[in-house]
């Protein structure tokens, strides 16, 4: 009797070892969620919100890098439940972790404010982009609109949408694009003062149509340019032998429009020439004799 006592004793020791092995070859982990987290890249990982043991056998090594999906754009939260967790981690085949702490996590993006140095730099590559005038010649005086405009902290591109000039350089209103990590993230509108200072050409004296322009009729004058979409002459070469097809005061812009190339007539030409006077008109063809110089001829058109 005492020894079948004694064999059961044994056989109840030896189960209880053997289960107490069992247990601590289980390796369970237990993570514990926390109520609030930040995050600073585009995805939420299980190590931003959950509390993690300090060392875990190779199975669990790379839990805390494990996706729980994207980040919120900033001013916006995520709410991840400790139900969502579970499931992620059964998808992700690691049926010995238990998740513990509190019910939801309240996910935020860490974030900061533009400032206006950076946004200015990139409304001075857009105007130049659109505009003849150079980055230097454009100067931008304020910007408003970006006291709530947040951005993700990281990789964080802009970029102003518009395509054409604008109608004016005063109280600008463009949209700007907000990419964050190659991807297009929020568009705000910015409103802006710039100012464009050039040197351009202006009529140095009273300049009649059809005068063909020498250098002594123009002037080059650094003036603030109030036209976006003025397409001024810059250099005094680009005018010099042009003809006006308009009349242009002293000071005046001289524009792109405003001329035009001389009509050159050669020896040996056949021209229409047309003499018009009250109700008269007269054409006849006449040819250009070799007597008669090459020359630039100005017509009204």
């Amino acid at each position: 009797m005492r020894g079948s006592l004694t064999a059961v004793v044994v056989i109840l020791f030896a189960g209880l070892l053997s289960n107490a092995g069992g247990v601590e070859n289980r390796a369970d982990l237990s993570l514990i969620l926390r109520e609030t987290a930040v995050v600073s890249g585009p995805e939420i990982r299980l190590g931003d919100l959950a509390d993690l043991p300090a060392a875990v056998d190779g199975r669990f090594a790379g839990l805390a890098g494990l996706s729980i999906g994207p980040s919120p754009m900033p001013g916006e939260t995520r709410i991840v439940t400790r139900t969502e967790v579970g499931r992620i981690l059964e998808a992700a085949d690691l049926p010995g972790v238990t998740v513990a702490g509190a019910p939801s996590v309240r996910i935020s993006r860490s974030s900061r404010s533009l400032t206006q140095g950076e946004v200015a730099q990139v409304l001075k590559s857009h105007i130049a982009s659109v505009t003849a005038w150079e980055p230097d010649e454009i100067e931008v005086r304020s910007i408003r609109n970006l006291k709530d405009v947040l951005v993700p902290e990281g990789n964080t591109a802009l970029r102003f949408i518009l395509k054409s000039p604008p109608s004016s350089f005063r109280n600008l209103l463009l949209p700007l694009e907000v990419s964050v990590d190659g991807r297009s993230a929020r568009t705000v509108w910015i409103m802006a003062d710039v100012r464009i200072n050039a040197t351009v050409m202006q009529a140095a004296r009273m300049l009649p149509f059809g005068t063909a322009l020498t250098g002594d009729d123009i002037r080059p004058a650094r003036i603030e340019i109030t036209d976006p979409r003025a397409a001024c002459v810059r250099k005094a070469e680009a005018a010099t032998g042009k003809v006006l097809r308009r009349s242009i005061r002293i000071g005046e812009l001289i524009t792109e429009d405003a001329l035009s190339d001389p009509l050159v007539v050669r020896s040996g030409d056949t021209v229409r020439l047309r003499l018009e006077q009250q109700n008269i008109r007269l054409v006849i063809l006449a040819r250009i004799s070799s007597a008669w110089k090459s020359r630039s001829v100005s017509f009204r058109p």
